[in-house]
């Protein structure tokens, strides 16, 4: 198990998504029984209560608490499995998962940090942690983190990801640029590279070559937010402002209730059709 870690603007921006017991963060995935019956947050809890020995039914209802962002419930559940198991680096990854939901970086790291004890072998905990120090900007201990993930499992392409981004925080541009590379070769459809790839270009003063990026990941997911948003900066960049209002609306119709909403207004009252 893991999830989305959010722990500074920058991580949160670069380093993608990851997955909540085997599904994106946000999808339905409080499922239970054999045949993948699909239980309510209600009928876990019953369930649960029931059947206090059950791990699966706890992990199910701590994901589902997640689906709800109720992540002090999920952190609750993950600590009564552990008093079951302590030894767990699979519970022990998820908690520090949710902790970094919150965005308690120094709990997340602790939990990672144990789950990396118990199972020294657990790339997607190397990887976590690696995520987890970019988030207290330890970036020679993530890129430690994220190499050790890769040695475990040298296919891993959302780590080569994930370093590509470290490069990039450091502005390292030929490095990140030939990381993503290698993220995009064993992956070419994974989403969150290629639209690394056009931050890359768009920090590196390559806009021309950032929005062909950009507009190839706009093409396979067109609601994919942070991508239009970073396409209207590259516009925007390049001079071609009402391409940059025409994807300013494109974000503000995704996102109504954005905090920086009338800066987008105000950008295409100016240059908007």
């Amino acid at each position: 198990m893991s999830s989305m870690l959010s722990f500074s603007a920058q991580s949160k921006v670069l380093v993608e998504p990851e997955t909540v017991g085997g599904m994106e963060n946000g999808q339905n995935a409080a499922t239970a029984g054999a045949g993948g019956e699909n239980l309510d947050l209600n009928t876990l809890i019953r369930e649960s209560e029931k059947n206090p020995s059950d791990i699966s039914l706890k992990e199910k209802l701590a994901i589902a608490y997640i689906k709800e962002k109720k992540y002090d419930n999920a952190i609750q559940i993950f600590k009564k499995i552990l008093s079951i198991n302590s030894g767990s680096a699979v519970h022990h990854n998820a908690l520090g998962s949710v902790y970094g939901l919150k965005g308690d970086i120094n709990k997340a790291v602790e939990e990672y940090k144990l789950a990396v004890k118990f199972d020294p072998n657990f790339a997607e905990a190397h990887k976590n942690l690696g995520n987890a120090y970019i988030g207290e900007k330890k970036l020679d201990e993530a890129l430690k983190e994220f190499n050790t993930a890769l040695k475990l499992k040298p296919d891993y392409f959302s780590v080569m990801n994930n370093i590509a981004s470290l490069y990039l925080l450091q502005q390292k541009y030929d490095e990140a640029l030939k990381k993503v590379d290698e993220a995009l070769t064993r992956s070419p459809s994974f989403i969150p590279a290629q639209r690394m790839k056009g931050i890359i270009y768009l920090r590196s003063g390559k806009y021309k070559e950032a929005t062909k990026e950009f507009l190839d990941v706009q093409e396979k997911n067109p609601k994919d937010l942070l991508n239009i948003k970073y396409l209207a900066g590259a516009y925007v960049r390049m001079g071609d402002f009402i391409k940059a209002a025409e994807y300013c609306k494109k974000y503000i119709e995704l996102m109504p209730s954005t905090s920086d909403i009338q800066d987008y207004k105000d950008f295409i009252k100016i240059y908007g059709n």
